[in-house]
């Protein structure tokens, strides 16, 4: 490991900047491959390693070693299944590199941190927001040079990483970022002018064309613009004032940057642009300091810029496969509203500058003028154009500002069009002094130093220009030109000449050939008897020679040649033949040898026609040339002889469709597949897909090869464990089929299982089932319908990963090959039915991912994956019933219910299995939730205190223990899985043979995390010792199993001291005779490490005993060879060991008898050379030489014991001691003295119910005490079973003490629902015991338990103690609240019951008319309750007509209150008519109070009087 550490590490440490970058690469490479194929320790130690050595990099005060650690901090953050805790590190690292005295090492670092933002994680939102906050609040800070320009760094990368979040702050950025750029120093000025570009490409971003309100921030810069024109001249220096104008400038440059759009020039031009906007900074930085690309990571196309144009070269080669693209600039329409309102006040400012000094300023105005032109050109043209070029030709004197200044005329003239003839004389009078004279001036020339922008201005020039111009050119500029020689912008002008003017083609053809002669060619242009021959006779520098060949392969020389030209010109096939020998395809350069290639392809591909298509569709291909054979076969031996890994992957790269017929040669056809077998991977993906491209064209040669090397490839797969391999196999098996479609498909089935198979291989790391998900896909497309006999087994796959929360990889390429999987089966609608929870993955990805082309992906699968019913999702989700018979049966809950009062009837509460049974129900369900995981540490000692307690008598809750136990194992925390482990060893080694029918799946779950290096390895070991002890010869079933693990172990195990191995051969010596069917497995590596000189003394000496232990119990009569040698070695070379040695002798000799005969003079000769005494050893030597031994044919008889059943206890029954309860502490708990609020309420039944499971005589109620004083609910869980267990231990006066406390909390006001109904359930529980009910008042409190579960409307109990407060006694009371609780209960036909019998019985006379007539009405008897009060009004007239005085009134109020019952029986029964008669009759008798009633029921009489009239 420290090896490997330090390649790395060096390399980072170069002070060379590429080298560090490749280095990284190659690192972050490393991580995602190899380390991941480690065990958890190796992988562990060197990741430690290395990040300490970045920590000391950081440290260091060299900065090309901080920049070295910041790279390699970078090469961790897009790792698969990066850890969380060590990026946050790294991010601290970052955040204090911040400022730094060093520019280099600050934008580095902040382009680090812009990657951190970018990757997924928790924690990024949070820190990412401090970070910007920070840096907005440096800017506004008092001037601090360091913190300003490490903020503008950090804000730049932010606003490209992270934009969301970076938008929230848009406003306090805008606020303070115009400090920094009004800063006197320049390079901060820059800085920050790039971070207020990338916001304002966010603003841009986010404007919408419907959108009724603009953005500000266009109009807060334009603002700070003009700002300078209303401070005094003479209130700042001259050069404070001239650093505010050059930033005011600048903002203004970034306004119009994205006022305009590529529309408004040609790329070209675009691209030069592009130069004059980077030339406002003095320090640009390269492209390569942006930190090495990952393919994870997405561009950001928003916030691109044109890279700097340090140095001068060509576009890349022309070619059918270019990949070049330009740079696409945003453009705001609000923004062009804005420039447009104020374009005249824009300008004006502008030119009012032009007189500045100062080159900064000169240098902005020159950047600024073109996009002003292409903003509005014709006023510009009309108004200001005349003080531009003016302001242009006085910048053309200055040596400094001479490029920009022809860089801005030509781009101006491709915009003003026919209006800069007015200028062009001027124009070409500058020009012809920065080229060489038209006749030789030997002096001038040798002083002559091109100037590009020179060039570039001609070429725009001519482009815009009239005749005249272009004759002008051609007369007067072209031989100067050429006479420059070969120069990147010249071959740039000329190339854009040899476009544009089709009338200079022919001279432009001639002098770049005779240029490019002149280097490549140089014996045959000497023969020419140019006078530029003597400068070419020496050898050319390589830079000339790159730049030659690239010219020659992007020069559109062929433009004119027909399209079915057969050969090229002759100059071009010579050249390509010189090409093709020594010269330059095998020169010892690299860049040319990749530019030789990139020029003979070039070259050849006009003179090789496309294939056409005859009448049926048949391809014909055009007749072959030898020459270019030659020459294709001459490149291809390249492709696999070149020492450069970038030249053969530039060859076939290149070799793109146009050659097919050339490379379907059997000669060439063997040569691609040399290359398929490369050292590089890269080349052999791209021999791979140029062969499958060629097996449609050659399948006769080609296929066969193909097959085997598909055969290779699966086999690969299948049976090679590194990772790399694997991941390398399936990206080029998903080449394969992309590029063979039809070769590959015969295959597709079988290849998809071998796939699928080692995606469901849990030793795969992410980015290899990133690669064969990849891969799958792949497959998917071209199999098609196929594929859909493997989909059972794919899509839970695909849904797994896209669970995978923690690696983006994963969840990206589970998305796209769903999406491949449906379109290309129609498997569409049913993935929903196959995973309910996959329409709730898609809509979460839609709300949470931060990536657009991710969220666009979901978006396209989720139209391809169809319409679903609402409905039928959620019956398949399981909401709601699907009403098919069965389905409440096929239900499974979450978790198994138990029910206390059940378990008391079926077991009896007197038995202590009962409150084992409640107590392990209870602790079990604890077990199984993973929201309390923090408590299930304590839950398993519970369970074990129990098992020790109880000892068999546990054994009936097996069927409950040990499943939970193993879902647990697999589920929990690593940090408990080894102590649950070790617990389930105590259990078995409990219970002994009765958990045999749990081996299955206990054995499942121990292969499943028995990995070599784990840290649990021992317990594994130890947990199979038990096991071994418990079932005896019955584990001989489950050792195969574990010999493979074993044998691993003695091979490979690396733990400190051999501490695994060592418990290994104890585990070995218990096992016993379950050994005996697979010693010649076990023996050979055991004796090999006893002949090891590297095996620790410990590790020889439990071999010894092992040895010793086995010879006893199993026969090793057949390995007698095996361990005689080892042991003779043993005896000879470690003195320390010979005792022991001598021991283990002794046992095998007494196991092989006579046979043991031909090893005596071997080992005596040992013995007597070490002078060895054994006594022992010597009787068993003199019964074997006398004869006196056991018979040689006697089979081996064991009567001994093993270390198995030396450990087993002699009765598997435990007696265990009754447990006395301490009443004081039980008193103190349930005491109810000063309870007032709801908090001391429940303070009282905590209390209570953990005091109570303390002092329980029931063991296993007393082992959870503990747990529930941390976990309040497993104390109201087992308050009723808690409660009877001590109950009975109470006296007659303790347990009247006991029922008076909670009487008085049943009775109290205040007491919380919570404990009411607590109680309530007590009461309840304890009428089912054998004890009877809580003794509570005379009626066993049975009213007031009644009145108080009416009152916490627990109807059910309520109802209960209601009935038996009924067949007590009677009462009206008892009678209304019955009828009551059953109506609340929905029970109408028990309430009508209840009130029947009461009619019956009811002794007075006329009963239906003289009971309570609310009773009727509370059951709806309306016509009941109609006749009742008929009767009551009728019989009370004559009592009110005798009464007077206070009787009078009372009676009068019965009369109004029957009168108001019998309106509102009518008015329930509809009979309106009597309704209104009754009120206009009664109106008068009654009095005021009834009147008040019917007035309020006026406005319903009303309405029935209108019905009825």
């Amino acid at each position: 490991m420290a090896a490997s550490v330090q390649h790395f590490v060096q390399g980072l440490k170069s002070r060379n900047e590429e080298t560090r970058l490749t280095t990284a690469t190659a690192l972050q490479r490393y991580i995602n491959t190899e380390v991941q194929e480690l065990s958890a320790e190796q992988n562990n130690e060197f990741m430690t390693e290395l990040n300490e050595c970045i920590y000391e990099m950081v440290a260091s005060s060299d900065n090309n070693e901080k920049k070295g650690a910041i790279l390699g901090i970078v090469s961790q953050i897009e790792v698969d299944d990066a850890n969380h805790g060590q990026l946050l590190k790294f991010y601290n690292v970052l955040r204090n590199l911040f400022p730094s005295p060093d520019v280099g090492v600050m934008e580095i670092a902040a382009q680090a941190m812009g990657r951190m933002a970018a990757s997924s994680g928790t924690y990024r939102t949070e820190h990412i927001e401090f970070q910007v906050r920070r840096s907005i609040e440096w800017l506004g800070m008092e001037k601090n040079e360091g913190r300003r320009h490490a903020a503008v760094f950090i804000l730049k990368e932010m606003a490209v990483s992270s934009p969301t979040i970076f938008y929230q702050q848009i406003q306090s950025f805008f606020e303070n970022i115009f400090y920094a750029i009004h800063d006197s120093k320049q390079a901060i000025r820059d800085c920050a002018i790039e971070s207020l570009r990338a916001a304002l490409a966010l603003v841009v971003q986010r404007e919408t064309k419907d959108s009724k309100y603009k953005p500000v921030w266009y109009k807060t810069c334009y603002d700070e613009v003009m700002s300078i024109m209303e401070t005094s001249p003479f209130e700042k220096s001259q050069a404070v004032r001239d650093d505010r104008v050059h930033s005011s400038l600048v903002i203004l440059l970034e306004l119009l940057r994205i006022s305009n759009s590529e529309d408004d020039l040609n790329q070209n031009d675009a691209s030069i642009l592009g130069y004059l906007q980077s030339t406002r900074s003095s320090n640009p930085a390269p492209e390569k300091s942006r930190l090495f690309r990952s393919t994870k990571q997405p561009v950001n196309t928003c916030t691109t810029s044109v890279s700097s144009h340090k140095h001068q070269t060509l576009p890349p080669p022309l070619t059918a496969n270019n990949n070049y693209v330009q740079t696409v600039l945003l453009k705001s329409q609000h923004c062009c509203d804005l420039i447009a309102e104020h374009f005249d006040d824009v300008c004006s400012f502008v030119i009012s500058y032009r007189g500045s000094r100062n080159t900064l300023i000169q240098r902005a105005i020159m950047s600024i003028l073109p996009r002003l032109v292409v903003f509005n050109p014709n006023k510009f043209n009309t108004l200001y154009l005349s003080d531009a070029m003016n302001f242009l030709f006085t910048c053309l004197k200055k040596e400094k500002d001479r490029s920009t200044a022809f860089y801005a005329i030509g781009l101006m003239s491709v915009v003003v069009k026919t209006a800069i003839n007015l200028y062009t004389p001027k124009i070409f009078e500058f020009i012809k002094q920065y080229l060489p004279p038209k006749e030789p001036n030997a002096k001038k020339q040798r002083s002559f130093v091109p100037e590009p922008a020179v060039f570039s201005c001609i070429s725009m020039l001519a482009k815009s220009a009239s005749e005249t111009t272009i004759d002008y050119i051609h007369n007067e500029l072209l031989q100067p030109m050429f006479k420059v020689g070969l120069n990147a912008a010249l071959m740039q002008s000329l190339h854009e000449l040899n476009i544009t003017v089709p009338s200079l083609r022919h001279s432009i053809h001639e002098g770049v050939l005779r240029t490019l002669s002149s280097v490549l060619l140089p014996k045959n242009f000497q023969g020419a008897g140019d006078q530029s021959s003597s400068s070419s006779s020496s050898e050319p520098d390589v830079s000339i020679i790159v730049l030659a060949l690239h010219t020659l392969a992007t020069f559109q020389f062929f433009r004119e040649l027909p399209r079915r030209s057969k050969v090229p010109p002759s100059p071009f096939i010579d050249f390509c033949m010189e090409c093709s020998t020594q010269k330059y395809l095998c020169h010892e350069n690299t860049e040319v040898r990749l530019n030789a290639v990139a020029t003979v392809v070039a070259l050849m591909r006009p003179s090789i026609p496309a294939p056409c298509t005859s009448a049926n569709q048949t391809i014909i291909y055009p007749v072959l040339s030898p020459k270019l054979v030659k020459i294709v076969e001459s490149i291809l031996h390249l492709a696999i002889c070149d020492t450069a890994k970038q030249v053969r992957l530039h060859v076939l790269n290149l070799l793109d469709e146009r050659f097919d017929s050339y490379l379907i040669l059997s000669e060439n056809l063997n040569l691609l597949f040399v290359a398929l077998h490369d050292e590089a991977f890269e080349v052999q993906e791209m021999a791979i897909q140029t062969i499958g491209r060629l097996s449609e064209l050659n399948p006769a040669y080609v296929m066969p090869m193909l097959r085997k090397t598909h055969i290779q490839l699966i086999a690969d797969l299948e049976h090679s464990g590194v990772g790399k391999n694997k991941l390398q196999a399936a990206r080029l098996l998903g080449h394969f089929a992309r590029s063979a479609p039809n070769v590959m498909k015969a295959y597709v089935l079988s290849t998809m299982k071998t796939l699928i198979m080692k995606l469901q291989d849990d030793e795969s790391t992410s980015s290899v089932s990133v690669g064969i998900m990849r891969a799958i896909g792949d497959l998917a497309e071209v199999g098609g319908p196929d594929v859909n006999s493997v989909l059972d087994q794919l899509i839970p796959i695909i849904l797994s990963m896209l669970r995978a929360l923690s690696c983006f990889p994963k969840r990206e390429v589970a998305l796209i090959t769903l999406g491949k999987v449906v379109e290309s089966t129609g498997y569409v609608v049913k993935p929903y039915y196959k995973c309910p929870q996959l329409l709730d993955i898609l809509l979460n990805f839609l709300k949470t991912e931060q990536s657009l082309a991710f969220r666009k992906e979901v978006m396209k699968v989720l139209g391809l994956i169809g319409t679903l019913d609402p409905y039928k999702h959620k019956q398949n989700q399981g909401s709601v019933e699907d009403g098919l018979p069965g389905t409440a049966e096929r239900r499974v809950k979450k978790d198994s219910e138990f029910n206390v009062s059940e378990m008391l009837v079926s077991i009896g509460a007197t038995s202590e299995e009962f409150y084992a049974a409640v107590s392990i129900a209870t602790l079990m369900r604890v077990l199984r939730d993973p929201l309390l995981s923090s408590h299930h540490k304590a839950v398993v000692q519970a369970v074990n205190y129990m098992f020790q307690s109880l000892g068999v008598k546990c054994v009936p809750y097996l069927s409950e223990i040990i499943p939970t136990y193993l879902t647990t194992i697999k589920n929990c925390d690593p940090s408990i899985k080894e102590f649950l482990f070790k617990n389930l060893g105590l259990i078995i080694s409990t219970v002994k043979q009765h958990v045999r029918s749990y081996m299955d799946n206990i054995f499942a779950v121990i292969t499943e995390f028995w990995n070599m290096g784990s840290s649990m390895q021992a317990t594994l070991i130890s947990l199979t010792e038990q096991i071994a002890a418990a079932l005896a010869s019955e584990f001989k079933l489950y050792l195969p199993q574990i010999i493979p693990h074993a044998l691993k172990i003695f091979m490979y195990d690396e733990s400190p001291a051999k501490a695994v191995t060592l418990q290994l051969l104890h585990a070995l010596q218990v096992y016993g005779i379950n050994l005996d069917d697979y010693s010649h497995m076990l023996l050979p590596p055991m004796m090999q490490r006893l002949r090891a000189l590297e095996t620790p003394t410990n590790i020889k000496a439990a071999i010894l005993e092992t040895l010793c232990v086995l010879c006893e119990c199993i026969d090793l009569r057949q390995h007698m060879s095996q361990i005689v040698h080892p042991l003779a070695h043993t005896l000879d070379n470690a003195p320390d060991l010979q005792s022991l040695a001598v021991k283990t002798l002794c046992g095998a000799v007494r196991q092989f008898g006579s046979r043991y005969s031909p090893f005596i003079p071997m080992i005596d000769v040992v013995m007597q050379k070490h002078r060895i005494a054994n006594s022992v050893y010597e009787t068993l030597i003199s019964q074997i030489t006398k004869g006196t031994h056991r018979n040689d044919e006697d089979a081996f008889l064991w009567s001994g014991v093993t270390k198995a059943e030396e450990n087993q206890t002699s009765s598997d029954f435990s007696i265990t001691k009754k447990q006395h309860i301490h009443t004081i502490n039980l008193q103190k708990a349930w005491t109810v003295a000063r309870r007032v609020s709801k908090d001391d309420w429940h303070e009282w039944l905590r209390n209570l119910s953990v005091e109570l499971l303390k002092q329980s005589p029931s063991l296993a109620l007393k082992a959870c005490g503990a747990l529930a004083k941390t976990y309040t609910p497993l104390a109201r869980h087992l308050f009723n079973a808690a409660f009877l267990s001590c109950w009975s231990e109470l006296d007659e006066g303790q347990q009247d003490e006991l029922v008076h406390c909670i009487q008085l909390a049943l009775e109290a006001p205040d007491v919380p629902p919570e404990v009411t109904h607590t109680l309530l359930n007590l009461a309840e529980f304890m009428e089912h015991t054998d004890t009877g009910p809580l003794p509570m008042c005379e009626d066993n409190g049975v009213a007031l338990l009644g009145e108080t579960a009416a009152r916490c409307r627990a109807f059910a109990k309520a109802l209960h103690y209601k009935e038996l407060e009924f067949h007590k006694k009677s009462t009206d009371e008892v009678i209304g609240d019955l009828i009551n609780i059953n109506s609340k209960l929905g029970q109408p036909e028990a309430a009508d019951g209840v009130l029947e019998y009461h009619i019956n019985n009811i002794e007075i006379p006329n009963p239906q008319h003289n009971i309570n007539v609310e009773w009727y009405e509370r059951l709806h008897k309306w016509e009941e309750a109609k006749q009742t009060y008929h009767y009551k009004l009728y019989a009370s007239r004559v009592p009110t007509l005798e009464a007077s005085g206070p009787e009078e009134e009372n009676v009068k109020n019965e009369l109004a209150e029957n009168k108001l019952g019998y309106m509102r029986c009518l008015e329930a029964l509809g009979e309106w008519s009597v309704y209104r008669d009754d009120a206009i009759n009664e109106h008068d008798f009654l009095n005021t109070s009834q009147n008040n009633f019917i007035r309020l029921r006026h406005h319903q009489t009303s309405e029935i009087f209108n019905l009825l009239s």
